[in-house]
């Protein structure tokens, strides 16, 4: 074992030393970082079910289009003809008059107070539909703007679009705010946990000036004075990496079923998402909780060590 090394490992011994020494003093550095870590991340968590839950209402959005009582079939075909040859188009499905009462019948056999009023009715209240599908949701605007030129007017009655593309920008515009809502009070968050760090490896640098002064006249290299402080800085991320992640991983476990019941999702749920990418945003959290650490800890010995 080469001097260097062994001069590395009294250094981190004096880090460890250092930060169980004011346990009290670490404690509440620890805390300060956990809630940092963890209000980011649940900001960022926010995000990604904004976005998952805009993805899967596109998927499911089409644009209905309902046609005149006086509407001819040939007519109608031939409209589904036409825009099924649009390059946007992804598929379309029609559903005649007959085929609609049909389904609305065996939806609703079990109630006898809607079947008795459709045999009151002498004509099929409903309308023939032709449902469009597109290939990105992005398109639906302008396929909903051809729809409702003069050219289409005499046969098409209503299209049903619009409510479905104002749920859709409430989501977004709800998604964005969240997402500058976390940038801001991130922002501010990482700032106050280098403060708070920062100010902890201050007062440990005053409690051991003397120390300080002494290993400096005995020939004590800058790095090695350095160096256990910016060990105390990553060991106050790594933990706070470390409960932050077991406090999410639970706090997950447990809310997930009842985040997708909510939304009536078939997907595998928020816990499922962070079971499967563990490591990945482990090592993201922990790794970014120790890269605060050590900033602290560096600004900090660069400012009060002189060196």
């Amino acid at each position: 074992m080469n001097r260097k090394f062994k001069v590395n490992l009294t250094a981190i011994k004096f880090g460890l030393l250092d930060f169980g020494r004011n346990i009290w003093l670490s404690l509440g550095t620890l805390a300060i970082m956990v809630l940092t870590l963890f209000t980011i991340s649940l900001l960022v968590f926010l995000n990604i079910l904004g976005n998952e839950a805009i993805q899967e209402f596109q998927e499911k959005v089409s644009i209905s289009v309902y046609f005149k009582s006086t509407s001819k079939e040939g007519q109608i075909k031939k409209l589904e003809k036409e825009v099924s040859s649009w390059t946007q188009i992804k598929e379309t499905t029609y559903i005649s008059q007959e085929e609609a009462l049909r389904s609305f019948q065996e939806k609703h056999k079990e109630n006898p107070l809607i079947m008795a009023s459709l045999k009151e009715l002498e004509e099929n209240p409903l309308k023939a539909s032709l449902t469009i599908v597109a290939h990105s949701p992005e398109q639906y605007v302008q396929i909903a703007e051809r729809l409702e030129s003069k050219h289409y007017q005499s046969i098409i009655d209503e299209i049903n679009f619009r409510d479905n593309r104002s749920i859709i920008d409430r989501l977004s515009n709800i998604t964005r705010t969240i997402k500058r809502i976390g940038v801001i009070t991130g922002s501010i968050l990482c700032t106050v946990a280098i403060l708070v760090v920062f100010n902890t490896i201050r007062l440990t640098i005053y409690t051991q000036r003397k120390e300080i002064g002494i290993m400096k006249l005995v020939g004590a290299t800058n790095q090695f004075i350095q160096l256990p402080y910016i060990i105390e800085g990553a060991l106050y991320g790594l933990f706070a990496g470390i409960i932050n992640f077991g406090i999410l991983y639970y706090l997950f476990r447990y809310i997930s079923p009842k985040i997708y019941t909510f939304f009536e999702s078939q997907v595998s749920g928020l816990f499922n998402y962070f079971t499967v990418n563990l490591a990945l945003i482990l090592a993201i959290g922990v790794g970014f909780a120790i890269f605060l650490g050590i900033v602290s800890s560096f600004i900090a010995t660069r400012k009060y060590l002189k060196v």
